[in-house]
């Protein structure tokens, strides 16, 4: 009797405001029982120029097109994510400032086309420092990782209602990531085929997972990439170093080398995730998919900090990081991880000393060309005397070596006739006004080094 009242009162409430013109509720499919019922008998009761309602059809119950109760909408529009071009757009639009391309990546990945959770996890990154502004560009720090307590609480709440074990077979296979194959899965937890389908077919019908079209029913994806970052959050910590470490196995062969190394760091195999980061850094570098590179360098450099040993291979993965930053605009960064590279070279042992030698003289030739392409002649001067002094006999970098010496006595002829132009155009200035009649122009020589700033000739835009 009381909720009928309850009702009622809610309906003459409706029917008194004149004002009302729409009625809007969002996220009805987070609505509780009693909420739907009182919404339902205002539907009908109360005279509504316009009820719009916003619902997720994925966590409505099986076999529902809408929330109970409401019965059958005159209008339906479905709303399908939007493009990757369309997220970059309106993250550009809410940052005053270039962004990082591994931050860009991230996040719009992350969101899954959902522009409320790309604004969400941006807001707790930005509160949080993971995302933070440097001479103008918006960079991530990757050792913060922030998700927002309203995602948080959003996606719980669907993983709270699957059965147990319907949740266990979720975590197996968000360790295997946002794409999986059954049979891994399957797998990783030791199950048997009736046990593992019967939790596989509870995930599709809470429309958690789907299966991914032309596999055959082989293959399977979250509905959302965040699913995986919650459920794995939701691991002991032994047990998912356990589910990693079979994932490495089980995977070798068939798996890309940044995949791997992403299960090597998390079974705390950082000599194997080493050596497999290396191997997809420079495997995404070689085709110029720097982001890409970027994090597998990163998480390379992460597990070798855990060895806490120098090795020639985290050495080179320094040098393939400072190499992608400086390709992507961040020179001062890459030039800070190249000073580390070179000091941390005494530190080989005596087998890997001879490699880390030839390594120094690359990174001392690529500081000489960052050098100069940021107008710091005397450091390069200097590190090029190294360079030649030091290197000698490796006939790859002498043959570079030979080309930047070339190129550089190129742009000097370049600079001392521009300076020879720029003279004669000066005295025809003076004499056609007379300013120079009594008087000697001076001039500088011309083999004298340009003035920063001058007209040299010199070409502009990136190092190579």
């Amino acid at each position: 009797m009381a909720r009928l009242r309850l009702f009622e009162a809610a309906t003459e409430l409706f029917e008194r405001t004149s004002e009302v013109t729409v009625l809007v509720l969002e996220n009805l499919h987070s609505a509780d029982d009693s909420t739907l019922a009182l919404l339902a008998h205002v539907a009908r009761a109360a005279t509504l120029p316009r009820l719009i309602v916003s619902y997720r059809l994925e966590d409505l119950p099986e076999g529902q097109t809408v929330p109970r109760g409401l019965g059958r909408p005159n209008v339906t529009v479905n709303l399908s994510a939007l493009p990757e071009a369309t997220m970059r757009e309106l993250l550009n639009a809410w940052l005053d400032g270039d962004i990082d391309d591994a931050l860009e990546n991230e996040l719009v990945i992350q969101a899954g086309g959902n522009p409320w959770v790309l604004e969400e996890r941006l807001k707790a990154m930005l509160e949080s420092g993971a995302v933070y502004r440097r001479n103008g560009v918006y960079e991530w720090n990757h050792s913060v990782m922030t998700l927002p307590d309203s995602l948080n609480a959003c996606f719980r709440t669907r993983i709270g209602t699957l059965p147990s074990q319907a949740l266990e077979f979720a975590r197996a296979a968000g360790v295997l990531g946002k794409v999986w194959f059954y049979e891994d899965a399957r797998s990783l937890l030791d199950w048997t085929d009736d046990t593992a389908l019967d939790a596989l077919e509870a995930l599709t019908r809470s429309r958690m997972v789907q299966e991914l079209p032309g596999s055959g029913g082989n293959q399977f994806r979250f509905t959302h990439p965040l699913y995986t970052e919650i459920l794995l959050d939701g691991l002991m910590n032994l047990k998912r170093r356990r589910l990693h470490g079979k994932a490495a196995k089980l995977l070798e062969g068939k798996a890309e080398p940044l995949e791997l190394a992403y299960h090597h760091y998390f079974a705390d195999h950082h000599a194997q995730c080493l050596e497999r980061g290396l191997e997809a850094g420079l495997a995404a570098q070689a085709a110029f998919a720097y982001p890409q590179a970027e994090r597998a360098y990163r998480l390379a450099l992460e597990a070798a900090a855990k060895l806490g040993v120098t090795m020639l291979e985290a050495l080179r993965c320094q040098h393939g990081l400072a190499e992608v930053l400086s390709h992507t605009g961040r020179n001062d960064d890459a030039i800070v991880l190249w000073n580390g590279v070179l000091s941390h070279l005494s530190q080989l042992s005596p087998a890997e000393l001879e490699a880390g030698t030839y390594l120094g003289a690359q990174v001392r030739l690529r500081l000489v060309k960052v050098q100069r392409f940021l107008g710091a002649l005397a450091e390069s001067r200097s590190l090029l005397g190294e360079l030649e002094s030091d290197h000698p006999f490796y006939s790859d970098l002498s043959i570079e070596l030979s080309l930047y010496n070339r190129d550089q006595h190129d742009w000097c002829r370049r600079a001392s006739r521009a300076g020879s132009l720029e003279r004669q155009s000066a005295q025809r200035q003076c004499q056609r006004s007379g300013a120079c009649a009594d008087r000697t122009v001076q001039h500088r020589g011309q083999h004298e080094q340009p003035e920063a700033g001058a007209n040299t000739g010199r070409p502009r835009g990136g190092h190579r």
